[in-house]
């Protein structure tokens, strides 16, 4: 899966010269049309359900994101399918996998300064913000490894604490990973989940309108100032047609069993990333 963070890094450097010309708001939004167009492409066609994105995104952000930058989602969507249809590098409920993706990033990144853990953000979210940060000379680079979170649900990560008489908390997930990553602070946001409850359900245009993509990068940007960070998620979020309406909407957690009445476009709530950023070049 090599080409997949390849790939991943390919998309970052198609969004960063976005940031020099447009606010990173606009750019998320661009970002967020061209990765559902994608989406839309392999299950041919209902390019109507974007309009409403569409019809606030400046026409040259338009034009890019239905040419090379969605063939390159298009490629990276065919490499994600194949990692969740493969099992590798997966959280198998049950076990105490927690350590293992501690003993993982020790040896993937060493110690660390500080440890961000956003609840359900997305590789979208990810991809923006690494552009954003490479645009203000702070390296940032994707992690050799994507966990697949099968239910796209914290408490799938959080129930790993069971037997470590801990808090069974996304806090405390990481707390855990900067004690081992020798860290002198850690912090979780539900920012974006909480989002994801209060507005995904009235679409994806909805959604984008009221996230502060600029606050969350700023936010990044302070602590990879600071020192070498460690971002990471616990899943995404899935991004589904709802049937009845016609149009696209945020969840997390999509059940198979929701499909008579929706149809999952993307289900990047299966994912889990992490990212590392430091410094100035």
């Amino acid at each position: 899966m090599r080409r997949l963070y390849a790939l991943l890094e390919e998309i970052r450097d198609s969004i960063t010269p976005l940031v020099r010309g447009y606010d990173l708001n606009t750019v998320y939004r661009a970002t967020m049309y061209s990765t559902v167009y994608a989406a839309l492409v392999r299950s041919y066609g209902s390019y109507h359900l974007l309009k409403p994105l569409e019809d606030k995104t400046p026409k040259s952000l338009v034009a890019l994101a239905k040419g090379r930058l969605h063939h390159l989602f298009l490629e990276l969507l065919s490499l994600l399918d194949k990692l969740l249809g493969s099992g590798r590098a997966v959280i198998v409920e049950g076990e105490a996998n927690l350590q293992a993706i501690i003993d993982w990033l020790k040896h993937e990144v060493g110690e660390v300064d500080y440890v961000l853990i956003y609840d359900c953000m997305s590789l979208i979210e990810f991809l923006v913000i690494s552009a954003y940060l490479q645009f203000k000379g702070v390296k940032s680079v994707f992690l050799s490894r994507m966990f697949l979170n099968p239910v796209g649900l914290t408490k799938f990560v959080t129930q790993q604490l069971h037997e470590t008489y801990r808090y069974e908390t996304l806090r405390e997930v990481a707390r855990i990973i900067a004690e081992n990553l020798e860290g002198i602070g850690y912090s979780k946001s539900s920012y974006l989940d909480r989002k994801v409850h209060e507005y995904g359900h009235l679409g994806i245009d909805e959604f984008v309108k009221v996230i502060d993509i600029e606050g969350i990068a700023e936010e990044v940007l302070k602590q990879a100032i600071r020192g070498k960070l460690l971002v990471g998620t616990d899943h995404g979020y899935d991004i589904v047609r709802a049937v009845e309406g016609d149009y696209i909407y945020i969840t997390h957690g999509f059940r198979p069993r929701d499909t008579y009445k929706s149809a999952p476009l993307l289900l990047l709530s299966r994912f889990a990333l992490f990212m590392e950023a430091y410094g100035r070049w």
